[in-house]
């Protein structure tokens, strides 16, 4: 293991103190050379099928995507 200097805090909370549970509830990683996995668009978008496709075309359109996934041949 690598011992870093430093930390992060969430509302002054140092993260090393939160349960990892809830530190990952909070957080979402973006990484900067996203990869799209074999399979559909949807599939990547909800790899485990736990929202419909109306929910996942809400967000797209909340996301200003929604047009663009429904231009898209299927």
């Amino acid at each position: 293991m690598v011992n870093y200097t430093g930390s992060i805090k969430i509302d002054g909370v140092d993260t090393r103190r939160m349960p990892r549970h809830i530190l990952r509830s909070r957080l979402a990683l973006v990484p900067q050379n996203p990869v799209l996995f074999s399979g559909s668009l949807r599939s990547n978008l909800d790899a485990e099928r736990l929202r419909t496709n109306e929910q996942i075309l809400n967000i797209l359109d909340l996301c200003k995507l929604g047009n663009v996934v429904r231009a898209l041949p299927d």
